[in-house]
């Protein structure tokens, strides 16, 4: 279970407060209609129309410079921006402190108190947040053992953990992480995405921004496709599978009977390689390591997010 104990904070009040005047109400969790953002006559962001549904798990997806990290600035009211958006029927213009209470919130780029131990950050949130945060929150990320080493010394993987830990301090009803997979490596997200599974299992509101398809589509239940500041298509994840088959290539060195008796089929490719082809990516590097396959050397070869941007605009058409 990911959570926390929590005092009442202020955004407890306001969402559950929220909730119960609108109960009964169908409410998506982020509402956009006619969002535009230019800066100096670039168009970042070009009439957006789409939602967020309560409780879904939603990949805002697209290639460098579609305009998704712009999206989410304006999301948390960091910018201003010309059209309506709202998280939970607030008005991120007009309520935009409100709006910022109601979500956790990962950027690309972590920047923390470098100096400070985890057990001196976690403290320091702790009365920043007034919410309860014990170091057993560490030991479900699986950072316990690193309680007081200071966090300049911890490892990318484990940045992006701390950083998840403190955007959920006080359990907001929305999660929104901005490239979270750009800076780890096979292992780091396996573990990232064991966090997420828990959390969609949660019901949590989660918007992942990415350029890549992550190999983890699968978990997806709405994905937005972003080009050039333009939607491109709003649709279940589901409607993918009709638009491309989504085949990841797994290039391994490693000895093909030992694949087989883990129960994966691999195709001899270049000289001392080996090929599996997958649309599940997660479940297969999961049978990887839980088999205890003996691996000299990976390389993950995903589908091309441009490919499936060209041929979503090519059907928009």
């Amino acid at each position: 279970m990911v959570g926390f104990n929590s005092r009442p904070a202020d955004h407890h009040i306001c969402f559950h407060g929220l909730r119960s005047r609108l109960e009964g109400v169908c409410l998506e969790a982020v509402k956009a209609r006619n969002l535009t953002k230019e800066f100096n006559g670039f168009l970042a962001l070009d009439r957006l129309n789409f939602d967020i549904p309560e409780g879904s798990f939603t990949f805002l997806l697209g290639p460098n410079g579609a305009g998704k990290t712009t999206f989410l600035r304006c999301l948390l009211g960091l910018l201003k921006f010309e059209g309506e958006l709202k998280v939970y029927g607030l008005d991120v213009k007009r309520e935009g402190k409100s709006v910022r209470k109601l979500i956790g919130y990962v950027p690309q780029s972590i920047n923390l108190y470098n100096d400070l131990t985890l057990t001196q950050l976690l403290d320091f949130f702790s009365d920043l947040r007034n919410v309860s945060i014990t170091l057993d929150e560490l030991e479900k990320f699986g950072l316990r053992e690193k309680a007081e080493v200071r966090v300049g010394e911890l490892s990318g993987g484990m940045r992006q953990k701390l950083c998840l830990l403190l955007a959920l301090v006080g359990n907001p009803p929305i999660l929104a992480m901005d490239e979270p997979f750009s800076n780890l490596d096979a292992r780091g997200r396996l573990e990232l995405v064991n966090i997420l599974k828990t959390l969609k299992q949660q019901r949590k509101t989660i918007l992942l921004s990415t350029h890549t398809l992550s190999g983890v589509l699968t978990m997806a239940d709405d994905i937005v496709v972003l080009n050039r500041g333009k939607l491109v298509r709003a649709m279940k994840s589901y409607e993918l599978s009709s638009t491309m088959s989504l085949t990841y290539k797994i290039h391994l060195r490693a000895g093909k009977e030992s694949l087989e008796a883990a129960g994966l089929k691999a195709e001899d490719s270049s000289p001392g390689w080996l090929t599996l082809k997958s649309e599940d990516l997660y479940t297969t590097l999961t049978t990887l390591v839980r088999q205890n396959v003996n691996i000299q050397g990976a390389v993950i070869e995903e589908p091309s997010v441009d490919e499936l941007v060209m041929r979503l605009t090519e059907d928009a058409v």
